[in-house]
């Protein structure tokens, strides 16, 4: 198996969540689940996987979460991020 290079130090996955094919709308996104994964929790859990599914995916990764928790839930995962500049 190759060796997997990963380039970030977080990961994002995103999964439209909403099954209603009537009212979907990708824009919305409350219809969206995300789940957050440090790419060391990936390296320990999956290795050398290029891709993962989403029953391994809840296994390790944080989610669901809404995103209006993506930002803080990054900052928990990888606590050595700078914390945000003031608006």
């Amino acid at each position: 198996m190759e060796n997997v290079q990963r380039h970030a130090d977080v990961y994002i996955f995103c999964l439209l969540s909403h099954m209603d094919q009537t009212t979907v709308n990708p824009l919305e996104l409350d219809q969206w689940e995300f789940y957050v994964a440090s790419t060391s929790m990936l390296a320990r859990h999956v290795s050398d996987q290029k891709t993962i599914g989403l029953s391994a995916l809840k296994k390790i990764a944080r989610g669901p979460i809404a995103q209006i928790d993506l930002a803080p839930t990054v900052r928990a995962v990888l606590p050595s991020l700078p914390p945000p500049s003031p608006e």
